[in-house]
């Protein structure tokens, strides 16, 4: 090639450069603006809720369908949710942990990846209707029932604590959790016995779930659940994620979560 070849071949990528950095300090400029405004948030929050239940499954197991974690940007952190509740118990924490989005026999739920309030009661839980799924609530266009998960196969369920017990065999929390963790334990008690055998969907710790009060952040580490225990109410986690145990459902205490499930409506 020659010189003058060469050097016309410089003027060409550069005169393509030139017009790649202007376009670049238009787009830069518009996403400024958008920002201020506040129009690029508003487009941004539309866009992921449209494909937030358009995903692929990446895997399923046992009636589970996993599709992988959705951001508190694309649906609602903790202080959010809480707020729509008029929930102010608790101390709020972990708020932009955001979500696993499964599915179980075909309802699509997204259960909060960590406890998002500590030191709060199930009776606090209960006063604002969030327990149960009574309660609806919209986000980003979408209604929502919001609830605790289901720890026991029956309510009011067996007053009895313990590592895989008979009466948590088949719940919600077994189903879910048992396929979305790995299998090292603080606690060498944990078993997954009743769902095996069974596929792992992902490889969670106990300390990115919050699941053992051993964890390096143990606030939550067990999450108060729906049924009835004698007079108490039960709760998973706290020795780990097989364990089912009850509590007082008027005492709040550090150890004590709140990790909602907001299910589809």
């Amino acid at each position: 090639m020659t010189d003058a070849k060469v050097l016309e071949e410089l003027k060409r990528e550069n005169l393509h450069l030139r017009e790649v950095q202007k376009q670049y300090r238009n787009y830069r400029n518009t996403m400024r603006e958008m920002l201020m405004s506040g129009e690029l948030k508003h487009k941004s929050t539309k866009v992921s809720e449209v494909e937030l239940f358009n995903r692929p499954v990446i895997a399923s197991d046992g009636g589970v369908d996993w599709y992988g974690e959705v951001t508190s940007e694309e649906l609602i952190d903790g202080v959010g949710l809480a707020s729509l509740l008029g929930l102010t118990a608790g101390v709020a924490q972990h708020s932009d942990a955001g979500w696993l989005h499964v599915g179980l026999d075909g309802q699509k739920l997204l259960i909060a990846k960590r406890t998002l309030r500590h030191s709060i009661s199930w009776d606090q839980i209960n006063a604002v209707n969030a327990v149960y799924g009574n309660r609806t609530v919209e986000i980003n266009g979408q209604l929502y029932k919001v609830r605790l998960p289901k720890g026991a196969n029956s309510d009011p369920t067996v007053d009895a604590s313990g590592y895989d017990v008979p009466h948590s065999h088949g719940s919600e929390w077994n189903r879910i959790f048992y396929r979305l963790t790995n299998d090292t334990y603080i606690d060498a008690w944990n078993t997954k016995a009743s769902e095996e055998p069974f596929v792992h969907l992902a490889q969670y710790s106990e300390s990115d779930l919050i699941l053992d009060f051993r964890v390096p952040e143990p606030n939550g580490s067990f999450s108060w659940c729906q049924e009835t225990v004698g007079s108490d109410r039960a709760f998973r986690g706290w020795y780990g994620v097989s364990t089912l145990h009850r509590g007082v459902p008027s005492y709040p205490r550090s150890s004590s979560g709140w990790r909602p499930v907001l299910e589809r409506v």
